[in-house]
């Protein structure tokens, strides 16, 4: 995974502000699949989410729509469960 600062990039989340991303379509190693990483660091909270796709030809087709999909993501936690069944709550343990 990269590690340079140069490696990452500005990436704005609607609910989680301003966060990096780091995209990696063709990774040295031909067995290891493409990937992209969001993460946003909330201060008291670290939100990582790492995409991963099985198709090196495809990746470049469906990042687009995962960037969309990270764009939404929200640290809720005043919500009850059951209040609202379009969201889906994952346990932080």
């Amino acid at each position: 995974m990269p590690k340079r600062p140069e490696d990452t990039e500005a990436f704005q989340g609607t609910y989680l502000g301003r966060g990096e991303k780091v995209t990696v379509p063709l990774p040295a190693d031909g067995r290891t699949p493409p990937f992209a990483t969001y993460t946003w660091d909330l201060g008291p909270q670290l939100v990582s989410v790492t995409a991963v796709c099985s198709d090196r030809e495809r990746f470049g087709t469906v990042i687009g729509d995962v960037d969309a999909l990270a764009r939404g993501i929200r640290v809720v936690d005043d919500l009850t469960i059951g209040e609202a069944p379009t969201v889906l709550r994952i346990d932080p343990a």
